[in-house]
């Protein structure tokens, strides 16, 4: 009987030790834990600077057409015309002038514009954000501020300024800073710049007025353009 006794009474003892742990585990696990930390996010953003250039800013009748001529395009082939690059003309006829709307917006105007013309654009960008970037696109808007154009592949885009329907307005846009996927770094300022010409369709002695804009995105959410 003693010997039976003892037995219950370790059973017994186990038995209290185990709610005891079960208890201290219960108490563990619905404790609460507070933590105190700095969470900080990151910005993307970018401005354009000064300068922001175009080749050709000399309009008649201030200058003479000998003194500085126009650079053309082959007018129904654009970039692909004689030797593929523009050529200097014999005529003094366009001319035109870029600014900065605002950190985000370049608005270019060409002044009697015409099939063929050629001219070039040179802006420069800064990366304000704390989060490296890669500029995705070229945003065109025309003068009513529609979009009419993203051009994120590199080569020529030809597309369409004035809404009837024809291409008549060509752009040879290549990687701006060299290579598909390349970033800009906080801080970092680079210079960009391309060529533009007009096309055919195009009446002569027109006036464009056009809106320009960047997509940039982040360097790790970055897609190369499907070609």
């Amino acid at each position: 009987m003693k010997h039976r006794i003892n037995k219950m009474a370790a059973i017994f003892i186990i038995s209290v030790i185990g709610l005891a742990g079960a208890s201290a585990g219960y108490a563990l696990w619905y404790d609460e834990l507070h933590l105190d930390i700095d969470v900080h996010t990151g910005s993307l953003s970018w401005i354009f600077e000064y300068p922001v250039t175009l080749a050709d800013v000399f309009c008649p009748p201030d200058y003479y057409p000998t003194d500085f001529p126009d650079y053309l395009c082959d007018p129904n082939l654009g970039f692909y015309g004689p030797g593929s690059q523009p050529y200097i003309g014999d005529k003094n006829v366009g001319c035109g002038s870029a600014t900065l709307v605002d950190d985000h917006h370049i608005q270019v105007t060409i002044n009697n514009a015409y099939p063929g013309y050629y001219n070039h654009l040179d802006f420069w960008v800064q990366c304000t954000g704390t989060i490296a970037l890669v500029i995705d696109s070229l945003l065109i808007y025309d003068g009513s501020g529609n979009l009419i154009a993203v051009i994120n592949s590199m080569g020529i885009t030809e597309f369409d300024i004035d809404g009837d329907g024809y291409n008549d307005m060509q752009i040879k846009w290549g990687h701006p800073f060299g290579e598909p996927g390349a970033q800009l770094h906080p801080g970092d300022e680079r210079d960009i710049s391309f060529g533009f010409c007009f096309l055919q369709p195009l009446a002569q002695d027109d006036t464009i007025v056009l809106y320009l804009s960047l997509l940039g995105v982040q360097y790790n959410e970055w897609v190369p353009p499907t070609i």
